[in-house]
């Protein structure tokens, strides 16, 4: 139903980019050095989205794009999406094919064409994507020799430039996607990726908040003399990972758990407010 759908797809990335926006745009650019220019600022960030909060800023135009268009033919939608892709591909950000477009210059537009023939892909060819995880943890050995051919012929793409073409970047994109779910898959029956699926299912949080413990840390790093490059990388990996996780349970349950959890207020059913709770307390 509509509600439901509004609820989880839209509402609740909304929430967050209009709370995470407003917090990471405040500390960077001041929000209480010039009010006037801190509003203008942040009031434009709804339409030209901030830092790496463009992907929360993205999704409920993909989900509210599926759920549109799921009705009609697969080959239609998939043909038109496969089209806007390579559109938006033949005008590569910063001129090299990066998984950016600067098409229109506005990022929603741009990553929408983009990205969503990928997104549509996964949607409506999950089944065979599970298919194959499935497969992959069923057989490892003959999946590890795949992903061994993979990185190899990925490898020599690149160097070739041949991921650069408009296209191919889908090709490539596509594949190395199928790459990630048999690795996951080969992992997991290896009893390797328990810390990975915990990771996942907290990738929100370290997504919207990853930004200022990373900021933070590499700051303090410099400050301190530290100057050694795989030192400084390491531990600001580390800070933008675990930052996110530990103030999300710092905060939990307390007066600020609004800031990774809806509050009930911000739901329109009341089927979704009775079941937000349990749902965004993983243990």
């Amino acid at each position: 139903r509509w509600p439901e759908f509004l609820d989880r797809k839209i509402l609740f990335f909304a929430y967050f980019y209009v709370l995470w926006v407003f917090i990471t745009y405040g500390v960077k650019q001041g929000l209480f050095g010039a009010p006037g220019g801190f509003l203008q600022g942040y009031l434009l960030t709804f339409v030209q989205p901030f830092s790496d909060l463009w992907f929360i800023h993205l999704l409920p135009f993909l989900y509210l794009a599926a759920r549109l268009l799921h009705r009609l033919p697969v080959i239609a939608v998939m043909g038109a999406a496969v089209v806007a892709h390579i559109v938006a591909a033949m005008a590569p950000e910063g001129g090299v094919y990066t998984m950016g477009s600067k098409l229109t210059g506005w990022t929603t537009p741009d990553a929408f064409l983009l990205y969503l023939a990928f997104f549509l892909g996964g949607y409506f060819f999950r089944d065979g994507v599970f298919r194959i995880a499935a497969l992959a943890a069923l057989r490892p050995v003959p999946a590890g020799l795949a992903l061994a051919l993979w990185a190899v012929l990925n490898a020599v793409s690149i160097r070739l430039g041949l991921t650069e073409i408009p296209g191919l970047t889908l090709l490539y994109g596509g594949v190395g996607a199928l790459a990630v779910v048999v690795a996951s898959a080969v992992l997991t029956r290896a009893g390797a990726a328990s810390w990975l699926a915990f990771l996942g299912r907290r990738s929100l949080f370290i997504y919207i908040s990853f930004v200022l413990p990373m900021a933070a840390t590499r700051m303090a790093l410099l400050k301190s003399g530290v100057t050694d490059v795989a030192m400084i990388s390491t531990l600001v990996l580390a800070a933008a990972i675990v930052g996110p996780l530990a103030l999300e349970r710092l905060t939990r349950r307390t007066f600020l758990s609004f800031l990774y959890h809806r509050p009930a207020w911000t739901f329109l059913t009341r089927e979704e407010k009775t079941a937000a709770l349990p749902k965004q307390l993983p243990a």
